[in-house]
Parts: C-alpha cells; structure tokens; sequence
C-alpha cells in the first residue's frame, strides 16, 4: 500500500501503529503463508540495498514453507 500521510488519515495512522511505527518513511514487507502475520519493518531511514534484503528474505522464509 502506499498511504498519503501529507494530511489527516485515521486508515493511515492506523496502518502505522499496525506495523509499531509513529514515523515515515516505513516499508513493511509481509511474507506469505506463517509469515504474512510478522512483517519485516524499515523505519525512517534505509538503504535500497536494505530493501532488497527484506524482500529476498521474505522470499526465502515463504520458499521454505514458513
């Protein structure tokens, strides 16, 4: 989802509060199967490189059966 937070958005907000984040930027990246309830969570500041590693290890995990 990409949410626009540049004015009130209660759906937003509680988006953030969903994944434990009071700040944005955040990536939450949800795994599938076991996993699509405990995201990997970016705050603030990251890396594409970081990004790419969030997505790979979500695409393992899921890969495995988890």
């Amino acid at each position: 989802f990409r949410v626009d937070m540049t004015r009130a958005n209660p759906a937003g907000e509680a988006l953030l509060r969903a994944v434990c984040s009071a700040s944005i930027p955040v990536i939450a990246v949800f795994g599938t199967g076991e996993g699509a309830h405990s995201p990997l969570v970016l705050r603030e500041v990251f890396t594409r490189g970081q990004v790419e590693t969030a997505l790979e290890a979500v695409s393992q995990s899921g890969s495995q059966g988890r």
